[in-house]
């Protein structure tokens, strides 16, 4: 078999020699795009919160009277222990990422939550039947605080965390949220308030700055509703997206593409499945499903990896060079994983039918390809240069959807390869539940005879 480093150089070669896609592509995108930035407006919620309700939360010390605030603090700290936080699967104590008391010798009244619940259905959660469950007292000391972290999501079906504060005076603690490392809401609620928000929301607790913060936290669980609700904002997008259809199967034809491909607003925990039910997409990604869904298309929502491709510039600095959509990373041989003969000849005649070992023909769903699109395969794959054993593989037959600008906004607080490596939560959880990039496939014709998906390249 030919070297990884010669077989990559006439890679490059030839991909650089290759003509540029023609206009009309891209044209149909922009005009997808243009569709797609009305989905900006819509609402799209990390949290719903509320006002003091009229009796707030009761706690009840082991003797099972009502605790009175700011008298029993000190009582109270008693029975808490240090919280701990998650580091990806591991449970670990460390107060420079979370500084706050817990227990869960209490019991907590809360009168109004089956209200509670109703507003978080309608606002945040449409279409599911939730129930909480009580959690963890927190008390919140002065300096208190839990860096930027993601919930622990503990079942399939946990979905969101709840909080109710006592009535403790107290000041600081707001729960800042924050996309791409920029606060997207702030939420300040103070004794007697509410807030519910999804567990995949990055999110911070300030610090206390006086008097003690007493939280209770619920786990709130959903299961799917009997019916779907109409949505005004999903058949307003439906009737734009339909105009762009018939152009776009088309070139999509002649491009041999299948697919369109929408990366979502929102990450998502597969729980070790392929695809997602869609019942579980939020805000503005729930509306592109239904408004696409209206079109009578055959829609996936699935689990793709956003990956850097790096190279040293004059200078010797790292510097971007792509950003690409993938829809897995393998620390395999590309060539040895890809190809049933690797090593046939790919580069004397782009149109020779290449055939795929059984492993990589289930993954991508075709038995064989071009050898020009195997070019386009394998190119895609190395992202890290030093590393002839890792494959970056591309999701097949797709046209992605997005602008270079939110594809980078989608990057802006990751690593370069693309790995947030601080999976910091409440406390450790399988591997299966961290929080994932997600797409939605939206098939636009149908043809198993595919190619490769041209890279999303910053570079113009």
């Amino acid at each position: 078999m030919a070297t990884w480093s010669s077989t990559l150089a006439l890679a490059l070669l030839s991909r650089r020699c290759r003509p540029k896609p023609r206009l009309g592509l891209r044209c149909v995108a922009q005009k997808i795009l243009e569709v797609l930035e009305s989905l900006e407006d819509i609402p799209s919620p990390h949290f719903v919160s509320g006002e003091a309700t009229k009796s707030g939360i009761i706690v009840k010390g082991s003797d099972s009277e009502p605790l009175s605030w700011p008298m029993d603090v000190e009582p109270l700290l008693e029975d808490c222990t240090q919280a701990q936080c998650g580091r990806g699967s591991e449970t670990v104590t460390d107060l420079s990422v979370r500084s706050v008391m817990e227990t869960q010798k209490v019991k907590v009244e809360w009168p109004e939550l089956p209200e509670v619940l109703n507003e978080v259905e309608r606002k945040l959660l449409p279409d599911t039947i939730l129930r909480a469950e009580f959690d963890k007292l927190l008390v919140y000391r002065p300096g208190d605080f839990f860096k930027g972290h993601r919930d622990s999501k503990r079942s399939d079906n946990h979905v969101a965390t709840l909080i109710a504060i006592a009535g403790c005076p107290h000041k600081g603690g707001a729960v800042v949220f924050r996309e791409a490392d920029e606060e997207a809401a702030l939420w300040e609620g103070g004794c007697g308030s509410w807030c519910c928000w999804l567990t995949s929301s990055k999110h911070e607790i300030q610090p206390i700055l006086e008097g003690h913060r007493i939280v209770a936290t619920y786990k709130v669980l959903a299961e799917p509703g009997s019916t779907i609700s109409v949505d005004p904002n999903a058949v307003a997008l439906a009737e734009r997206l339909n105009e762009c259809i018939p152009e776009l199967k088309t070139l999509l034809q002649e491009k041999r593409l299948r697919d369109a491909g929408f990366l979502l607003h929102h990450d998502y925990s597969f729980d070790g499945r392929p695809h997602m039910d869609f019942r579980r997409l939020v805000g503005r990604d729930r509306t592109l499903w239904l408004a696409l869904e209206l079109l009578g298309l055959e829609l996936q929502v699935r689990e793709v990896k956003l990956v850097h491709e790096v190279l040293d510039d004059d200078d010797g600095e790292l510097t971007h060079r792509k950003c690409r959509v993938a829809e897995e990373v393998q620390h395999v041989d590309p060539w040895d994983w890809l190809l049933l003969d690797a090593e046939q000849d790919l580069w004397c005649d782009d149109e020779l039918r290449v055939e795929l070992t059984k492993e990589a023909a289930d993954f991508f769903g075709v038995k064989e390809l071009r050898a020009a699109d195997v070019d386009k395969v394998l190119f895609f794959a190395r992202t890290d240069w030093d590393d002839a054993h890792v494959g970056f593989w591309p999701v097949m037959g797709c046209l992605w959807c997005i602008s270079r600008d939110k594809l980078l906004h989608k990057f802006r607080s990751s690593s370069f390869e693309g790995v947030e490596y601080e999976l910091w939560g409440n406390e450790g959880t399988f591997s299966i539940y961290w929080y994932k990039a997600a797409a939605l496939m939206a098939r636009i014709r149908a043809d198993d005879s595919v190619c490769c998906d041209d890279d999303i390249d910053l570079e113009d």
